[in-house]
C-alpha cells in the first residue's frame, strides 16, 4: 500500500509538470496569434494587390520573419500607419520565443473586429455546411447554407399553413419585424440540382457574422419540394454568394449590399470547410485569413471566364492515377468548366463522361461497382484507389483516395450531373474543398486555391475571440483538471482493488487454516483431533474479543464428535514457549448455534 501511494503521488506530480507548462504555452500562442492575424489583416486591406501578394507569398509565421515582412511592406508603400509600427516593433521584440510574451498588451485595437468577419459553420457530416444569420428588426435567426453556386437569399416563410411546418425549420415572420417590405405580388422562382422553390420578394435587415446588410433583397419560400427539410441536415434557407447577374431576381447580392453600404472594403471571401467529424469551418468575409490556409505555398489564383455570372473556371484535363483523360483538350466546340460549389457536397462529373471515368476507377479495383449515382466497393481500405488530379491553369490539384472515398458507406465521393449544351461541367464540391482553401475575389473576378491548413479544423488554433471558462481557466486548463481527476479517480480504485485482494487472501489463508485446502476431504473423527495438549480456541476472524465456548452435545444433539465440547472439557491453560502472550479467543463471525466448528491448538493459531 505504501508503494502504491507512492507511485500515485508521483504520477500526480508529473502530470502537474507536464500539463501546466503546456496549458500556460497554449495561451501565449493563442493570444500572439490573435495579434499576428489583426496585423496581417491590415496588411491584406492595402489596396495594392502586389503587397497582398508579397505578404502571402511569406514562407513562415515565425514572429521574427513576419516582421521583416511587414516592415519591408510598410517601408515600400511609405504608409504612416502606427498600429503597423507598433505590429513590427512588438513582433521583433517576441522574436522566436513567443509562447513566453504576452503582446496582446503592447498591440492596441479590439481583437473583436476579426471575429466581425468570421461566420462559422456547422458541420452535417462533411456533407453540408450551415451559418448563422438574422433577419429584421428583432433579429430573427436562422441557419443557412452559403451557396457559391447560385446568388438569391432565401428562408421558409411563416405563412406556411401549419400542417406543412417542421419543428427543426425557423421560419420568417415579417409582421414581427418593423423594418420588414414584404411585396406578395413579386412572384419568386428558383430551381437547384435537387428541387426547387417558389414565394415572393421581401426587403429587410440582414446581418452576417457582425456586419448589418441594410434593406436587403430576399424571398420569403412558402412553396418548395420536399428534399429542403432532412432532419439529419437541417436548414432553413439558402444564401447565394454568386454574382448578381445569375440571381432569379435579379437583385443584388448580401455581398454587394455589404460593399456597398461601407462595410467591407472589397468583395471577396473565402471559404475554409473540415472535413467530416471534424469542427472549425468558416467562411471569412473580405480578405483571407492566413490562419486557415499554408501560406507557404501561398495562394494559386484563376480567373472566372469572362462574362459568367457564376464562379466558372476553365479546366484542361483530368488524371485518374497515371492515366490522363483528355476531356475537352482537343475539341474546340466543347467547353470544360469547373465549379468550386459550396452547396454541393461531392466531386459531380458531367454525365457523358460518367462511363469513362468510372471505367478507369474499376480497373484499380475489381471490387467496385458502378451504379447510376455512385460507386460502391465492398472493400473499405484505400489500397489500389489511384489519386484525382485536375490541372487547372498551370497548376495540378491532386485528390488522395483518402478524401473522396467515404469509408463509413464504402462509397466514392463522386457522381454524375447534367451540364448545359456544349459544355462539360465539373463541379468541385465540399470534397474538393476539404482540402483546398478557397478565396473569391468579385472585383478581380479570379478564384484563390491554397493548401487548406489542417491545423485550422484539427482546434490547434484559437478562435478571434477565445472563449472563457468558469474560474478563469482556459480550455486546457480545464482539460488538464478533468484529466488529473479521471487519474486520481482510477488511483483510488486501483487501492480499493488492492485492499480489497488482500484481505480476501487473508480470508482465504484463514479458512485453510481452519478447514485445511480447498476439496480436501474432512479428518475422521477420532479421539486425536480431540484436543489434550493446549488450550483450544474457534478460528475465524481475528477479534480482540472472548468468544463463548463451544454448544455440547447435551444443548445441541447432533454435533459431530470430534466437535462436541463443554465448559468442563477445556483443559486449563500452559504457559506457552513463545517470548510473546498467546494470543486471545477469537470470534467466529457467522457463530450459529448448532454450527459445525473447528478447533486448533493455541500453538498453531499463533504461529
Amino acid at each position: 500500500n505504501i508503494a502504491t501511494r507512492r507511485m500515485m503521488m508521483k504520477l500526480l506530480l508529473l502530470l502537474a509538470l507536464v500539463v501546466a507548462p503546456c496549458a500556460a504555452a497554449e495561451s501565449g500562442e493563442a493570444r500572439v496569434r490573435i495579434s499576428v492575424r489583426r496585423r496581417v489583416r491590415d496588411v491584406f486591406e492595402m489596396e495594392d494587390v502586389s503587397d497582398r501578394n508579397l505578404l502571402a507569398s511569406y514562407g513562415s509565421f515565425r514572429h521574427r520573419v513576419l516582421a521583416d515582412r511587414l516592415e519591408r511592406v510598410w517601408s515600400s508603400t511609405g504608409r504612416s500607419d502606427e498600429m503597423l509600427r507598433a505590429a513590427v516593433d512588438v513582433l521583433r521584440k517576441a522574436g522566436g520565443d513567443a509562447d513566453s510574451v504576452d503582446v496582446v498588451d503592447e498591440l492596441q485595437g479590439d481583437v473583436g473586429e476579426d471575429e466581425d468577419r468570421l461566420v462559422r459553420l456547422k458541420n452535417y457530416m462533411g456533407l453540408e455546411y450551415v451559418g448563422p444569420i438574422q433577419i429584421g428588426s428583432n433579429k430573427q435567426g436562422f441557419e443557412v447554407v452559403f451557396d457559391t453556386g447560385s446568388a438569391d437569399l432565401w428562408v421558409f416563410s411563416a405563412a406556411i399553413p401549419a400542417s406543412q411546418k417542421v419543428d427543426y425549420v425557423h421560419y420568417y415572420d415579417s409582421s414581427s419585424s418593423t423594418t420588414a417590405e414584404s411585396y406578395p405580388s413579386s412572384a419568386w422562382h428558383i430551381e437547384y440540382g435537387i428541387g426547387k422553390c417558389r414565394g415572393f420578394l421581401t426587403r429587410d435587415s440582414v446581418y452576417v457574422g457582425g456586419y448589418h446588410a441594410p434593406s436587403q433583397w430576399f424571398a420569403q419560400a412558402n412553396d418548395f419540394t420536399s428534399n429542403f427539410y432532412n432532419p439529419q441536415e437541417p436548414m432553413d434557407g439558402i444564401l447565394g454568394m454568386a454574382f448578381q447577374g445569375a440571381a432569379a431576381d435579379g437583385k443584388p447580392t448580401v455581398i454587394d449590399t455589404l460593399h456597398s453600404s461601407g462595410v467591407i472594403s472589397a468583395r471577396m471571401f473565402s471559404f475554409m470547410l473540415a472535413p467530416e467529424h471534424h469542427a472549425g469551418s468558416t467562411l471569412v468575409l473580405g480578405p483571407p485569413d492566413p490562419d486557415y490556409f499554408n501560406v507557404t505555398k501561398g495562394l494559386m489564383w484563376i480567373d472566372v471566364v469572362t462574362n459568367s455570372a457564376m464562379w466558372f473556371f476553365e479546366l484542361s484535363e483530368l488524371r485518374i492515377g497515371s492515366t490522363t483523360l483528355q476531356i475537352c483538350a482537343h475539341d474546340a466546340s466543347r467547353h470544360c468548366h469547373g465549379l468550386p460549389d459550396t452547396g454541393t457536397s461531392y466531386l459531380a462529373v458531367p454525365q457523358r463522361l460518367w462511363t469513362q471515368i468510372t471505367d478507369e476507377l474499376t480497373q484499380h479495383r475489381t471490387d467496385c461497382k458502378v451504379t447510376t449515382q455512385f460507386v460502391y466497393c465492398s472493400d473499405p481500405t484505400l489500397v489500389g484507389l489511384p489519386d484525382l488530379t485536375f490541372h487547372i491553369g498551370d497548376t495540378d490539384f491532386t485528390l488522395p483516395p483518402s478524401v473522396y472515398y467515404d469509408t463509413s458507406f464504402g462509397r466514392l465521393e463522386i457522381m454524375p450531373t447534367a451540364s448545359p449544351p456544349g459544355y462539360d461541367l465539373f463541379i468541385l464540391g465540399d470534397t474538393f474543398l476539404h482540402k483546398y482553401y478557397t478565396v473569391f475575389d468579385m472585383d478581380q473576378r479570379r478564384i484563390g486555391f491554397a493548401l487548406t491548413n489542417s491545423t485550422a479544423y484539427a482546434g490547434l488554433l484559437p478562435d478571434a475571440q477565445p472563449q472563457t471558462y468558469p474560474f478563469g481557466l482556459t480550455r486546457a486548463g480545464w482539460v488538464s483538471l478533468l484529466v488529473l481527476m479521471c487519474l486520481t479517480m482510477l488511483a483510488v480504485a486501483l487501492w480499493v482493488w488492492r485492499e480489497r485482494r488482500r484481505r480476501s487472501r487473508l480470508g482465504q489463508y484463514v479458512n485453510q487454516l481452519a478447514y485445511g485446502p480447498a476439496g480436501a476431504a474432512p479428518p475422521p473423527a477420532s479421539a486425536a483431533m480431540r484436543p489434550q495438549q493446549a488450550p483450544q480456541y474457534s478460528v475465524g476472524v481475528f477479534a480482540n474479543q472472548r468468544f463463548p465456548p463451544p454448544p455440547s452435545s447435551a444443548q445441541y444433539p447432533g454435533a459431530p464428535v470430534g466437535m462436541q465440547h463443554s465448559q468442563q472439557q477445556q483443559p486449563q491453560m500452559q504457559p506457552q514457549p513463545h517470548r510473546h502472550q498467546p494470543p486471545p479467543r477469537v470470534a467466529h463471525r457467522n457463530y450459529q448455534p448448532g454450527g459445525t466448528y473447528a478447533t486448533l491448538p493455541a500453538d498453531d493459531v499463533y504461529q
